[in-house]
């Protein structure tokens, strides 16, 4: 409960999307003892998840992983909107294999982050091999983890469309008077 309280201060303290993503996997890897995790979110104008933030990742795989909703592992977690967990993911028929890079064969846990029955992207968490078992209080805390996560990141995402609303308003009003008067054309923009 204290690490939950340390981590929904944090996220009061960072205004922009990308680092706060690194936070969230940063925290959710300490909590699991993962040395390799990413955070996908779904590109509305794509249609794919993509990774925002990873660690243990290589950026060729980072770079080359776009997924469908329902396409993998991650894929599936983001339609069903339910925790999807392979323990071998390299003969697992669920787990989606970028071409040419060698797959990873540590077992993957896959949160969705729900905000209002909408998923707007997964963690994914690959524990070490081993003696690794998921506890259920674990588990607990990651959804805990995962609901914050969706709900501060959803936020992010309104503030940075708010305030590019805001600028191509000003660009707009700008080119207006600009219109208006052919001796401060170019003014207005500067």
């Amino acid at each position: 409960l204290k690490r939950l309280e340390e981590f929904a201060m944090q996220s009061t303290e960072i205004s922009s999307l990308e680092p706060y993503c690194k936070e969230v996997l940063d925290d959710a890897c300490r909590l699991l003892g993962a040395p390799r995790a990413s955070l996908m979110l779904f590109d509305d104008t794509r249609k794919v998840l993509r990774i925002v933030a990873s660690q243990g990742i290589p950026d060729d795989i980072v770079k080359l992983t776009e997924l469908k909703p329902g396409q993998g592992v991650a894929g599936r977690a983001y339609s069903t909107g339910e925790r999807v967990f392979a323990a071998d993911p390299s003969s697992d028929p669920r787990f989606h294999h970028v071409a040419d890079v060698e797959s990873f064969t540590e077992p993957v846990l896959t949160i969705p982050l729900i905000i209002k029955n909408k998923t707007v992207g997964v963690l994914n968490l690959h524990p070490p091999q081993g003696n690794f078992a998921l506890h259920e209080d674990d588990l607990r805390f990651m959804d805990v983890l995962a609901a914050q996560a969706a709900g501060t990141i959803e936020t992010l995402k309104l503030y940075e469309h708010l305030e590019k609303f805001y600028v191509e308003m000003v660009e707009t009003l700008a080119r207006a008077v600009d219109s208006k008067d052919s001796y401060t054309h170019d003014h207005s923009d500067r």
